[in-house]
């Protein structure tokens, strides 16, 4: 079994932040765009994408980047949230299929 280190975006130069994307993370707002906004702008080599504790409202599927980190703050401190149902799917996938190893990860947060 894979044990994958810890990560903490202090410990990371390239940390991209969804707030700058216009995500607010209030539980109120649709922050889909956003999130798939900042989650675009990972380079091809890869990066990651820290979502700041708070609720992320999502009404549409979040389209993970090979070779992305998406990362939150920590398991109930960051929550993705799908909009006005309770209990339903967050969408998740990733937008390149050209490889079966498309090192996508996510961490420190809660569905």
């Amino acid at each position: 079994m894979n044990k994958w280190p810890s990560l903490k975006p202090a410990d990371l130069q390239d940390v991209i932040h969804v707030k700058e994307f216009g995500a607010k993370g209030n539980g109120v707002t649709d922050d889909t765009i956003a999130i798939n906004s900042a989650l675009r702008s990972v380079p091809s080599v890869g990066g990651v994408v820290f979502l700041p504790a708070g609720t992320y409202i999502t009404t549409n599927t979040i389209n993970v980047p090979s070779f992305a980190h998406l990362m939150g703050a920590g398991k109930r401190l960051t929550v993705i949230q799908r909009a006005n149902s309770v209990g339903a799917a967050v969408g998740i996938r990733n937008t390149s299929f050209a490889t079966s190893d498309n090192g996508i990860t996510l961490s420190d947060f809660t569905f």
